[in-house]
């Protein structure tokens, strides 16, 4: 199931320790400059003491570990300023931001310090916008709980209805979204997966092949004739490839045109002519 309609804006207003996790590999440890710090571990608990905080920062604006506005919004809580809702750490006002019922001042306080890429902002005004709008949310508070929630059959509806009413999806998804609401209405059981990918491995497990084709069929995404060839193929087409576009690609490798159509007289997918 598509989750970008979940929201969870995080603020990084923390220390330069977040940025250590993913440190260069230029980045030798010790660290002098970080009181000695032989590891990442180290080096957050030490980057963790507000007291650390100006050489932790240094550091990460040299080494290139947060962007500028970062550095500068860390200076801004660290000289006494406050994010929203009055916090003051990078984990504080995650948690103030994670909840969806704070969207207006955490939405402002990333436009007027730029911490949120053009995507991401636009996702957040839509959502901010939808709110506003009076339209009804997912009756869950935070990324977290929303998971949970709209992963569960009896909330799909509710959550893919908020994620239209806020255009959090383009024409191709809003339409695949309708036949999938549609097969649920109808009392057709999804398969148990979330997201593309999760449902992309689910579904190529043989175990599971005859429960996504049932759904896939009901909900309008595949015809009873390509269910059919997908139950002869198993799911795989010549050289294991799954997906038109990747058997697309495959086949249309003079290389493996003998294997192509092998494959497809040994299932019936063209005639022995």
């Amino acid at each position: 199931m598509n989750k970008k309609y979940l929201f969870v804006l995080f603020l990084l207003v923390g220390l330069a320790a977040a940025g250590l996790a993913g440190a260069e590999p230029e980045v030798q440890f010790p660290v002098a400059e970080l009181g000695g710090c032989q590891n990442q571990e180290a080096c957050k608990s030490y980057c963790d003491l507000p007291a650390n905080a100006e050489p932790c920062l240094a550091f990460a604006e040299e080494h290139g570990l947060m962007t500028k506005e970062e550095i500068n919004v860390a200076r801004k809580i660290l000289g006494g300023d406050q994010g929203p809702g009055g916090c003051t750490t990078k984990e504080t006002c995650e948690t103030y931001c994670n909840d969806i019922s704070n969207i207006e001042q955490c939405v402002s306080f990333a436009e007027e310090n730029n911490l949120m890429s053009g995507d991401e902002l636009a996702e957040a005004r839509k959502i901010r916008d939808a709110l506003r709008r009076g339209v009804k949310p997912p009756a869950c508070a935070n990324k977290e709980a929303c998971d949970e929630y709209c992963g569960s059959g009896d909330h799909m509806e509710e959550c893919m209805n908020f994620a239209l009413a806020a255009g959090l999806m383009d024409e191709g998804e809003r339409a695949d979204a309708e036949k999938f609401l549609n097969a649920v209405k109808k009392g057709v059981k999804p398969p148990a997966c979330r997201g593309k990918e999760e449902c992309d491995q689910y579904c190529s497990e043989e175990t599971h092949l005859e429960e996504c084709i049932n759904f896939a069929t009901a909900a309008g995404f595949m015809s009873e004739e390509e269910a059919e060839m997908v139950k002869k193929t198993g799911g795989q087409g010549p050289g294991g490839c799954r997906g038109k576009e990747e058997c697309d690609a495959f086949c249309g490798d003079p290389n493996n045109q003998e294997t192509c159509l092998n494959f497809a007289e040994e299932h019936g997918l063209i005639s022995e002519e």
